[in-house]
């Protein structure tokens, strides 16, 4: 009997090159053994199609699908003595401006998410604001 099991909270976000299936966990399989030449290993498995094709993804593969699922849920916007901040809320963490002339910048979600997940995407002012501003596009 194949002996099948899901396995979470690996180190490094994994990628599927075949369903683009981005997470830290994998499916292990007895029909995929492998060998590094001295002992047998089981395959690191898509857990969404079963694929060989999950391989450590890189920055930009990992940055690019964080923006493409990424969605803001609210804004809320505050007034300092030098202009207006903002936070908005994502699915992923939050898009920040402290209304004093800085950059805008991403703060994910943590312990789920880093920095590191994000690649340069997390110091992209046009990537970020332009999620704020479909938002409130969308939201009046």
């Amino acid at each position: 009997m194949d002996n099948e099991k899901i396995l979470l909270m690996g180190e490094k976000l994994q990628f599927c090159m075949d369903c683009q299936y981005l997470g830290r966990d994998w499916h292990e399989s007895d029909e995929h053994i492998g060998t590094d030449g001295v002992e047998e290993f089981r395959e690191r498995l898509c857990p969404k199609c079963h694929s060989l094709a999950y391989v450590m993804a890189s920055a930009e593969e990992r940055g690019e699908l964080m923006i493409e699922n990424m969605t803001v849920k609210n804004v809320r916007y505050f007034e300092t003595s030098r202009g207006v901040g903002y936070e908005a809320e994502t699915n992923e963490g939050s898009i920040w401006n402290d209304g004093r002339g800085g950059a805008t910048y991403f703060r994910p979600k943590y312990p789920e998410y880093t920095n590191q997940d994000f690649g340069d995407f997390i110091y992209d002012e046009l990537k970020l604001e332009s999620l704020i501003d479909k938002y409130e596009v969308k939201n009046g």
